[in-house]
């Protein structure tokens, strides 16, 4: 098993070799921009902080994993999740970012989820789920 990183940095490669004595043995290789990888790890982080309701220290991590890549509609979501939860009017503008890159799915999600109660009857909330 073992990553090794691009010679310009960009990306990196995960090799992994498993083995099960009655399936036999198998390697798997990976290779990933480190921009990407990055973002996961901001995101998976900044998601443990949002479980303990940290949601500075969430929205912080999530803001990260934006810049980091910013294709992902999870991570503009889990980033306006986190701000609506400490009362910050940029959930807006985060959640319009995750809808533009996620569509309808991302506007049934929002709507059902907690996470924006105290959003739920702003203007902005309802035209951005409708």
């Amino acid at each position: 098993n073992g990553v090794s990183v691009s010679p310009g940095g960009d990306e990196l490669a995960f090799l992994a070799f498993t083995h099960n004595p009655s399936h036999g043995s198998s390697f798997s290789f990976l290779r990933l921009p480190a921009t990407a990888f990055a973002a996961l790890v901001f995101n998976d982080t900044g998601m443990a902080h949002h479980q303990k309701k940290e949601w500075a220290k969430a929205a912080e991590l999530f803001t990260r994993a934006v810049y980091a890549d910013p294709t992902k509609e999870l991570f503009a979501y889990n980033l306006a999740c986190a701000l609506a939860q400490k009362g910050d009017a940029t959930a807006e503008h985060a959640l319009k970012h995750a809808i533009a890159l996620g569509g309808d799915a991302v506007k049934k999600r929002a709507a059902k989820d907690t996470d924006f109660a105290s959003a739920k009857d702003a203007p902005w909330f309802k035209d951005a789920v409708r």
